[in-house]
């Protein structure tokens, strides 16, 4: 699947003192390697799971991942039932199946599936994941179809966490959780494995989000770098915020090549869209973070308490941001500062408080309708 950023042109403004970017926009988003999985099939039962929704199934899950990887991957189905379990770690080539019935529960926290340095990996099903998923440093990963789910006595679960995963697709996946649904980060700090470290090739399409802290988060953790992510066709009810991108300046990391679009947004308690780079943090050590070529594009927000905040560093600002066919029905508008090359493009917003856009110390800023 071929995907395009589209960056406008950004035309100068009477702060412009730089010369415009080199980005020249329509590049081609990279093919995402799709996740293969060996057809040996294997049912929990086989392993002496019970899913009565007390019994321990750690040592079933255990052996059943064990013989998968024995034998070079292959499929895990779990049938309808509730199957309790502290915590799956996956390996290469196999694929986690929860048909539809199927509940992962915890017996006293949140169960959490992960896999760390793992090839064609896959989570897939119509089954519930009382727990948070976890994948690190792995590539040709695929989750689909399941739900994510807060555990009982969590108050701070996450939903999904890559970190230095290549070539992901994420599809038709809920998620209702407190702590951030979809989290995108790249923390390797060792500058010999930075290249090997990036987060690269995303998409997600098609997922739901209730109540979480932040729907998608992309950064906080950036020394890796980040690059060609599409978030396209999602739904976010009743969150803390909606999109965010954000970094310290210790951080490091190159972030680029970002695309969201077609998502609809309603009830969200503080941002639709923080990209934020500033922090009342004092930090005296480390390379800022670069943030270029993000792209918003037909987002809809009903209420929110601001549509945006787009903040950059004033030694490195935030460069080629694109906001198209974009409509927001909120208490303030968008507030844009230490950005450079930014567009604005048939954007709507329909504030109670304020001016709909605010800026500052921005290079090369255009606003048409």
């Amino acid at each position: 699947m071929k995907l395009k950023f589209f960056a406008l042109a950004a035309m100068a403004s009477a702060l412009s003192v730089l010369p415009l970017s080199a980005y020249t926009g329509d590049e081609d988003f990279p093919d995402i390697k799709k996740t293969q999985i060996p057809v040996l099939s294997v049912n929990i039962l086989d392993f002496g799971g019970i899913g009565d929704g007390t019994s321990s199934n750690n040592e079933a899950f255990r052996d059943a991942v064990s013989f998968l990887r024995q034998r070079g991957g292959g499929h895990l189905t779990v049938p309808a039932g509730i199957w309790v379990c502290e915590s799956i770690v996956l390996g290469s080539n196999i694929d986690l199946y929860l048909k539809d019935g199927s509940s992962i529960v915890s017996g006293s926290d949140a169960a959490s599936v992960s896999a760390d340095n793992a090839t064609n990996v896959s989570v897939s099903g119509n089954g519930i994941l009382e727990g948070c998923i976890s994948f690190s440093n792995c590539s040709r990963v695929s989750v689909s179809g399941i739900s994510i789910r807060e555990g009982k006595n969590s108050d701070t679960a996450s939903g999904i966490t890559f970190n230095c995963c290549k070539d992901v697709s994420v599809s038709q996946v809920s998620a209702d959780v407190s702590g951030d649904a979809f989290r995108i980060i790249s923390d390797e700090i060792n500058p010999d494995r930075r290249a090997n470290a990036m987060s690269r090739n995303f998409s997600i399409d098609g997922c739901t989000v209730f109540r979480s802290n932040a729907a998608f988060k992309i950064g906080e953790e950036t020394a890796g770098g980040i690059e060609y992510l599409s978030i396209t066709g999602c739904q976010i009810f009743d969150s803390s915020n909606g999109i965010v991108l954000s970094s310290l300046r210790n951080r490091g990391g190159s972030v680029r090549n970002i695309c969201f679009s077609d998502i609809n947004m309603k009830d969200i308690d503080a941002e639709a869209i923080l990209f934020n780079l500033q922090s009342e943090e004092e930090v005296t050590f480390g390379p800022s973070p670069a943030f270029k070529s993000v792209m918003f594009n037909r987002i809809i927000c009903k209420r929110a308490e601001n549509a945006g905040i787009i903040r950059g560093l004033p030694e490195i600002t935030i460069n080629d941001v694109t906001i198209q066919d974009c409509t927001f029905s909120t208490r303030r508008g968008l507030d844009l500062s230490w950005c450079r090359d930014i567009s604005l493009k048939s954007v709507t917003c329909n504030v109670s408080e304020g001016e709909p856009v605010t800026t500052s110390y921005l290079q090369n800023y255009h606003n048409t309708k």
